[in-house]
């Protein structure tokens, strides 16, 4: 495994490190997604990555980039609630880079993943 701090995540250099990689929000759609369309549509397309080297451009919405923008607080309520430190990371690798993981930081348990959700998401 590789942890890759010496780049940010959303960079040209972090797109490149990922480029032909599953990611961790994607990997479920190849372990457990049998032969299905998704899983074929992603193996495609990270095929195509490698053999073009350009990357997919991901889908994103003004709800996913607010969660962007808050996820510094967010991130520094965690701290303060939980009383640890968070570090930040661009990307973990697995060994053979096939797979990859780029979470919202790294505490000394484990990871964390920060979700910033709209009222009703949250309400629900």
């Amino acid at each position: 495994m590789k942890i890759i701090t010496d780049c940010e995540q959303g960079s040209k250099r972090w797109h490149e490190l990922r480029l032909g990689s599953i990611g961790g929000s994607s990997i479920s759609s190849v372990v457990a997604g049998g032969q299905g369309k998704t899983r074929t549509a992603l193996l495609y397309r990270k095929a195509g990555e490698l053999l073009s080297g350009a990357t997919y451009e991901s889908y994103s919405n003004a709800h996913m980039e607010r969660g962007l923008e808050q996820e510094p607080d967010a991130r520094a309520a965690y701290e303060w609630e939980a009383e640890a430190e968070v570090y930040q990371v661009a990307l973990i690798q697995s060994d053979k880079q096939l797979q990859h993981y780029s979470p919202d930081g790294c505490v000394d348990t484990g990871l964390i993943e920060i979700k910033c959700v709209i009222p009703s998401v949250y309400i629900r």
